[in-house]
């Protein structure tokens, strides 16, 4: 039972020394800076949108229910955080398809020569 999870862990750690390749780090760097800057730039505006969202909220609460915002305020930002970084993770994904699909091939090239 042990035996595929050290080998599955095996192949992860080979796969991470894969990526240092010359042939394969364009492939790698192109898709991690798009995501880079989808998930930074979907933080510093999710943040800075969530951060006023809230203060509008918060004001809009009658004055015998501010003794909620220290429960309102975390809930809401997990689940913006969640919305956020599910929302980013497909678009990335999707952006990212094509890079996979050659990075593939380039992989298998790598490691499979003249097949």
């Amino acid at each position: 039972m042990v035996g595929p999870f050290v080998r599955g862990a095996g192949y992860a750690l080979r796969g991470l020394t894969l990526v240092a390749h010359p042939r394969l780090r364009g492939f790698v760097l192109i898709p991690l800076a798009i995501n880079l800057l989808l998930f930074g730039g979907g933080l510093w505006w999710g943040g800075s949108a969530l951060a006023d969202w809230i203060d509008r909220q918060i004001a809009a609460l009658p004055d015998w229910l501010h003794w909620l915002h220290w429960l309102i305020v975390p809930v809401l930002v997990v689940a913006a955080a969640l919305v956020l970084f599910y929302g980013f993770s497909v678009l990335a994904n999707l952006l990212g398809a094509p890079f996979n699909s050659l990075l593939a091939e380039r992989v298998e090239d790598l490691l499979h020569p003249g097949r």
